[in-house]
């Protein structure tokens, strides 16, 4: 008894020791800054998106203590980024009285964006930003276009991260890698005009280009109704079908082997089965999925197929003219007509095809992972002309193009 008395007071008395209250140590120095923009603007007045010339700015910074007021004696050394894009230089801040002004350059900032002053070297870690500078939404269009005229052609955004919410996108094909998306938001600016029937049956000479890109997952990418990152609704498909739309994607934007490309990417997949719940409430499950199949299916049609003639085959890796025409269909489905089958490469499972007119012209093209042997050899076919060939476009490292092909009806024979 007397032993467990003394137990109980010992624990009470850790117990205590453990949350007693000691009065709280007021950080000194400095704790943040204020920051200030010389422009301004709102969500009703868009800046464009600085790619080819930097956005320019002043930045006003306060250096503040705890309490909020001005720290009349800092003359720390501060880094400036941004929220979004890239802070391309910076003049030296040097503080009077606490205040310090920098004229700064931003490139690829995009959306509401927010300029960064912290100081890494002080033990408050302090950080302060601007209110949003609101440039225009990211488009397809902009994270592909080149915004110089240099082979290899590359992505102003190389090696930042950019996420995609405007433009009006479909997935176009989906691979054990990863997906395609185009966007089709105008209409007139599609690689294919339409017959009076309805059908893409000629080019469009007018068609910009740069649409497309890659989502690389590293993996047969599946339909997450949060952007990919915890689990999967019972209500949508887990698997993504061209034809889908694609509300947002984001990640980083990388050149790999010249080949724009998201990695570690996220998006999210619209969902039609709620939008169909919510205006057929009547309906049953299996009339839900039926429909959502119809649309998408009608979706994935309307994805034009972009059509080459010979003077898309480039002559040699060197052939500078021709990439730059093959660059604005990166990542778009393509077909080729005409053409001859040539040498088949074991190394990569790649097999030339170049136009019955000419055999110094070459397009490389990629089936086995999509067609097994047994339907279709290409190696046993040297020389055979086929109709046409179908797939998605890339660009390989060197000046390499290469289609990949989706399925068995790609090859028309």
């Amino acid at each position: 008894m007397i032993k467990n008395i003394l137990f109980s007071f010992l624990f009470l008395s850790i117990l205590y020791s453990c949350t007693e209250k000691t009065e709280t140590e007021i950080p000194t120095g400095v704790v943040s800054f204020k920051v200030e923009s010389s422009v301004k603007n709102s969500s009703d007045n868009l800046f464009e998106i600085p790619i080819a010339t930097a956005f320019e700015t002043t930045l006003t910074i306060t250096a503040l203590d705890y309490f909020g007021n001005v720290l009349t004696d800092y003359n720390g050394d501060i880094i400036v980024t941004s929220s979004r894009g890239t802070v391309s230089s910076q003049t030296e801040a040097t503080f009077t009285n606490g205040v310090a002004t920098s004229d700064i350059t931003l490139l690829y900032g995009y959306g509401p964006t927010r300029v960064v002053v912290s100081d890494n070297k002080s033990e408050n870690w302090p950080v302060g930003t601007t209110d949003p500078i609101y440039f225009r939404e990211l488009k397809i269009f902009d994270t592909q276009y080149p915004s110089n005229n240099a082979v290899p052609i590359k992505s102003p955004f190389e090696n930042i991260y950019a996420k995609v919410t405007t433009g009006n996108m479909f997935v176009a094909h989906v691979s054990g890698t990863g997906m395609y998306l185009v966007d089709l938001t105008d209409p007139e600016d599609y690689c294919m005009l339409k017959d009076q029937s309805g059908d893409y049956t000629q080019i469009n000479p007018d068609f910009r280009g740069f649409n497309s890109m890659y989502i690389y997952s590293r993996n047969t990418p599946e339909n997450y109704t949060d952007g990919g990152s915890t689990g999967v609704d019972v209500d949508d498909f887990r698997e993504i079908l061209p034809g889908q739309r694609v509300e947002w994607f984001a990640g980083n934007l990388v050149e790999f082997n010249d080949m724009t490309e998201i990695s570690f990417p996220t998006w999210k997949i619209e969902s039609l089965k709620d939008e169909l719940k919510e205006s057929h409430p009547d309906w049953s499950d299996d009339q839900i999925t039926a429909e959502v199949l119809r649309i998408v299916e009608e979706q994935r049609k309307n994805i034009p197929i972009c059509k080459f003639d010979e003077s898309y085959f480039p002559a040699g890796n060197n052939d500078f003219a021709t990439i730059k025409k093959l660059e604005p269909f990166e990542s778009n489905i393509v077909t080729v007509q005409n053409v001859k089958i040539g040498d088949y490469d074991s190394e990569y499972s790649q097999w030339n095809i170049h136009p019955a007119s000419s055999t110094s012209k070459v397009l490389r093209v990629v089936s086995k992972e999509a067609i097994p042997v047994s339907e279709f050899n290409p190696e046993e076919k040297k020389g055979q002309t086929l109709q046409s060939v179908t797939g998605v476009l890339q660009h390989v490292y060197g000046g390499i193009w290469v289609i990949y092909v989706r399925n068995i009806n790609d090859i028309v024979q």
